[in-house]
């Protein structure tokens, strides 16, 4: 950009315009991680609920990692292979058929719970930075 021949108006509007980009990430990336921590947490419960006699800490292995990213916002959730017992997440979620193990779905229902609220809150931060357009 060339700032020669711009007047005070134009660097004014142009300073707004990256406040509003930063206001809308910082709000994408606070709501991005409250919906990880929830889905995280709501997975647990779900195991917890199944009361899985073999891996009975494996709700304490399922976590959530939220990068601080300059474009945008994401999050990894899931259990953590490195903790005890997570990695048996796969096996636990979708089941294991050589050792006849049926599955037991944790992750996908806690997101489906999670979705319409995270939705919500994304169109919350449009509606009070960009004026609804998300």
């Amino acid at each position: 950009m060339d700032i020669r021949g711009t007047n005070g108006h134009e660097l004014r509007e142009l300073a707004a315009d990256m406040r509003t980009t930063d206001n809308v990430t910082d709000g994408v990336s606070r709501v991005t991680k409250h919906a990880a921590r929830n889905i995280k947490t709501n997975a647990a419960k779900i195991v917890r609920a199944m009361a899985l006699a073999p891996v009975p800490h494996y709700p304490r292995s399922i976590n959530y990692d939220h990068p601080r990213l300059p474009t945008g916002a994401m999050a990894a959730i899931g259990p953590a292979k490195d903790r005890r017992p997570g990695a048996l997440g796969n096996f636990i979620e979708y089941g294991y058929a050589p050792h006849n193990t049926k599955p037991h779905p944790h992750m996908l229902p806690a997101t489906e719970k999670e979705e319409p609220v995270f939705r919500k809150q994304l169109q919350d931060v449009a509606d009070r930075h960009l004026g609804g357009t998300l």
